[in-house]
């Protein structure tokens, strides 16, 4: 999967407003994990990147998400494990704006 490209992308991937979005780009920058740069061509655009060191800690994450994910499911059965992320994705498809929408 690639990463979007301009910040109206990562808003849209992230179910973001473009104030949210630019909080939380406002946060990783300041810790040196992503560069915003406007585009030279439109500069209503804005082009995001994670640096070096956000490339580093984004390629921990999916291990500290399986632990997180194994410590939360503790105790369930692969069963109910499976009723249980049956039931998140009907929720998420509820909560989803219908194709074509906003």
């Amino acid at each position: 999967l690639d990463p979007p490209g301009t910040a109206a992308a990562l808003a849209r991937m992230c179910h973001l407003d473009a104030g949210g979005l630019t909080r939380l780009l406002d946060r990783l920058e300041a810790k040196g994990l992503c560069q915003r740069e406007r585009s030279q061509e439109d500069r209503r655009v804005v082009h995001v990147a994670l640096t070096p060191e956000g490339q580093a800690v984004a390629a921990q994450l999916p291990a500290l998400l399986g632990e997180v994910q194994d410590q939360l499911l503790q105790g369930f059965s692969a069963e109910e494990e499976a009723q249980l992320r049956d039931f998140l994705k009907r929720i998420y498809a509820n909560v989803r704006p219908p194709e074509g929408g906003p």
